[in-house]
């Protein structure tokens, strides 16, 4: 007789396509996965928006607020209006600390309405709903880290608010799942979390939907392609200072910069410092269609992160045939194995690599297609059966 497997709960703040970054992307590869392995899964995130997904249920913290006024139950979690002006508002990302207690209380009574055997919670901004559901609930907890406070933090300016709940959550979680092998011993330097709780499960990324426009760019000269948030995380600077030693070598070269972030109105006047306006083009966050044309039309794609737990974007580069060039202090570099590394301080040797591969067509389609083999072994169906591995080891 088949063991039966057991129901999913899963915690957090994104989906695509109302996602900001890679976390959103993570989830839903990973339950299309686990679907596909017969697992049940209910899916809980803050806000009601149309989804529209098969493979699992879909449940919103906030149906639990009355659409016109609030019930006795809902004033008693709710101080003032204002909370809700500001959660009905589509900037679903831009929750603040004052606010975040209420979300988690929200949260944790809608979890409670449903049967579950497991709770999977992605990221710090679900963690304290999770225990707190453990906790009622008796059941185990299972944390994934996508990115922690010391991947995103610049030197000396941790926001001690942010890691202390990662902290907790992994502390409190029967099984802890990292990204990569990078991620497991960041959690294990800088969170004492012991090597044994933590299961690593790669992510991966949906190659078989790509998708080839007949549009390109109308750019003759080598384009080189940033994609993803402009934070300090991902090394914008470092990227500027690449693109500006490129330059002075091959004046054709364009840069590409798709994302949004904190960094992005820096990072545009910045460039223009170091000379590059007439180099660079900023197209802020792109999906679809027009992220397609971007990285169909890329000679190449760089990834000068100072500390990415993985690096999704790097397979749906190498998926477009383009050489990869990312920094070592990444968990892509794990599974990327042919990918050019350098760490990620080593501007010179990036730049230099880049004038190399965008002066050698055949050297650089040559070193593509061994990227490309890299990508064989990396699905979500993959993934979702290292991630039944960590299920299996709450037994």
């Amino acid at each position: 007789m088949p063991i039966k497997k057991p129901k999913i709960l899963m915690l957090a703040f994104e989906l695509p396509p109302f996602n900001s970054g890679g976390l959103g992307v993570a989830c839903l590869g990973l339950t299309k996965g686990l679907a596909k392995l017969g697992y049940d899964i209910t899916f809980l995130l803050p806000k009601r928006l149309p989804y529209n997904y098969s493979h699992m249920k879909l449940i919103f913290a906030d149906d639990l607020i009355e659409k016109e006024g609030k019930s006795e139950k809902t004033k008693k979690i709710f101080g003032s209006k204002d909370f809700l002006s500001t959660y009905e508002t589509k900037k679903i990302f831009q929750i603040d600390n004052l606010n975040f207690d209420q979300i988690n209380e929200l949260l944790v009574q809608r979890a409670t309405m449903e049967n579950f055997d497991v709770i999977h919670a992605h990221d710090w901004m679900t963690f304290e709903a999770a225990v707190k559901i453990k906790n009622l609930t008796g059941k185990k907890l299972v944390v994934q880290i996508h990115s922690t406070e010391i991947d995103r933090s610049p030197l000396f300016s941790l926001d001690l608010y942010k890691y202390n709940i990662e902290k907790y959550g992994m502390e409190n979680a029967d099984v802890v799942i990292a990204v990569s092998c990078y991620t497991k011993q960041l959690l294990n330097k800088f969170y004492g979390i012991p090597n044994e709780k933590i299961k690593v499960v790669y992510n991966a990324a949906d190659l078989e939907e790509r998708k080839e426009p007949n549009t390109k760019l109308n750019i003759k000269g080598p384009i080189i392609l940033f994609l993803g948030r402009i934070t300090h995380q991902k090394g914008p600077n470092h990227f500027l200072e690449i693109a500006e030693k490129v330059v002075k070598q091959n004046p054709a070269a364009v840069f590409v910069v798709v994302g949004n972030g904190d960094m992005y109105q820096e990072m545009v006047s910045n460039a223009a410092v170091r000379g590059l306006s007439g180099n660079i083009i900023f197209t802020g966050f792109l999906r679809g269609i027009e992220k397609e044309i971007i990285l169909n039309s890329s000679s190449l794609f760089l990834m000068p992160s100072l500390s990415e737990p993985f690096g999704i974007v790097a397979l749906e580069a190498a998926n477009y045939g383009m050489p990869v060039i990312i920094s070592k202090q990444s968990g892509v570099a794990e599974v990327l194995k042919n990918s050019i590394t350098a760490d990620f301080w080593d501007t010179d040797l990036m730049a230099k690599e880049i004038l190399r591969l965008t002066s050698n067509q055949k050297k650089a389609k040559k070193l593509s297609e061994r990227i490309k083999e890299n990508l064989s072994n990396l699905s979500w169906d993959n993934s979702a059966y290292q991630c039944e591995n960590a299920y299996s080891s709450l037994q």
